[in-house]
C-alpha cells in the first residue's frame, strides 16, 4: 500500500478524553473529517483492529474532487469486566484506505480484495487520549465540626472554582476524581498544595489528609474512651474507698502499737487500750 496522497485527515489520531476512555458504558464519539484534495474519485473505507470495541456509520464511501464527509467513530460500551476499558481502547488501531476509482458506486469488500494493493492508499490512526490545556489547582483541606474534610480548589488567579466535602479517609484518586466529575471537562488539572509541592497521580492510592498534613489522629475523639464524667466518677469512688481504709486501718494499729508495749499480765492498761480502741474506731 502507498502512503495516503489523495486525502487530508482532520487529524493524525483518534482521540477521546480521559473520563471518556474509562467509561464502560462508552458512547462518547470522535469525528474524522475525510477531505477529497485530489480532481479524481476516491473511494475510502475505515477498518478497525477491533470492531466490537467501536461503532462507526458509513465507513465505505466515494468522495467528489474537493468533498469531505465527516465519520463518527464512537465508543462502544465493553463487555469484559476484568479489564481496563481505558486499556484495550488505547491498544487498538484504525486504518484509513484509499483508492481512485472511476465510479461514484461504493466499493464491495470483494472490490477491495480484488483491487491491485499497488493502487491502495493507506495511514494508520492510533487511539489516544486528548491532550487538553491544563489548569493548576492548589488545594487546601481542613476539618469541620462534623470531623468531615473540606477540601477547597482554588486557581493561580486566587478565584476560588469549588469546594468539596469528604470522608477522612478519602484518598488522593477519590478527591482527584469528584473534582474531575464537578469542572468542565475542557481541561486537564493539575493538583498542588500550597506549599506548591505537586500530587502526582503515583501517590493516588494515599490518604488524602495525610499528603495535606492535617493530622489525622489529633484531630479525632476516641469514642470507646471513658468519658469525662466517668472517669471523674471512678475517681470519686476511690477516694472514698481510700478514706474508708485509712479510718478502719488506724485505729486497728494504734491499738496494736499500744497493746505491744504493755505486759501481758497487766489487766488494767489492757482494758484501758481496749478502751481507747472503741472511742478511736466505731468498726473496732
Amino acid at each position: 500500500m502507498r502512503p495516503l496522497s489523495s486525502l487530508e485527515l482532520s487529524s493524525d489520531k483518534i482521540t477521546f478524553k480521559k473520563n471518556e476512555l474509562a467509561e464502560r458504558a462508552g458512547r462518547a464519539t470522535f469525528t474524522l473529517v475525510v477531505n477529497n484534495i485530489s480532481t479524481e474519485l476516491v473511494a475510502v473505507k475505515l477498518k478497525t483492529t477491533s470492531p466490537g470495541t467501536f461503532i462507526v456509520q458509513n465507513n465505505n464511501f466515494v468522495l467528489q474532487p474537493g468533498d469531505n464527509h465527516g465519520v463518527d467513530i464512537e465508543l462502544a460500551p465493553t463487555k469484559d469486566v476484568d479489564e481496563d476499558p481505558a486499556s484495550v481502547r488505547l491498544k487498538q488501531k484504525f486504518l484509513v484506505t484509499a483508492a481512485t476509482v472511476t465510479s461514484d458506486r461504493s466499493l464491495t469488500s470483494r472490490d477491495w480484495a480484488d483491487m491491485d494493493q499497488g493502487q491502495i492508499q493507506s495511514q494508520k490512526l492510533p487511539i489516544k487520549e486528548a491532550v487538553l490545556p491544563e489548569r493548576i489547582l492548589t488545594m487546601t483541606a481542613a476539618w469541620d465540626e462534623e470531623e468531615e474534610m473540606t477540601v477547597k480548589a482554588t486557581l493561580l488567579s486566587g478565584s476560588e472554582v469549588d469546594t468539596l466535602v469528604v470522608h477522612p479517609a478519602a484518598t488522593l484518586h477519590q478527591v482527584r476524581g469528584s473534582f474531575e466529575v464537578m469542572l468542565t471537562t475542557e481541561y486537564s488539572y493539575k493538583l498542588v498544595t500550597a506549599s506548591g509541592e505537586i500530587l502526582h497521580d503515583t501517590a493516588d492510592h494515599m490518604c488524602f489528609a495525610h499528603l495535606m498534613q492535617l493530622g489525622i489522629t489529633e484531630s479525632f475523639v476516641d469514642h470507646d474512651a471513658p468519658s469525662t464524667a466517668t472517669l471523674s466518677s471512678s475517681t470519686r469512688d476511690s477516694t472514698k474507698r481510700g478514706t474508708l481504709c485509712i479510718a478502719v486501718l488506724l485505729p486497728l494499729l494504734l491499738c496494736m502499737l499500744l497493746g505491744a508495749t504493755q505486759p501481758l499480765d497487766t489487766c488494767a492498761h489492757a482494758n484501758k487500750n481496749n478502751m481507747l480502741c472503741m472511742l478511736l474506731s466505731p468498726w473496732y
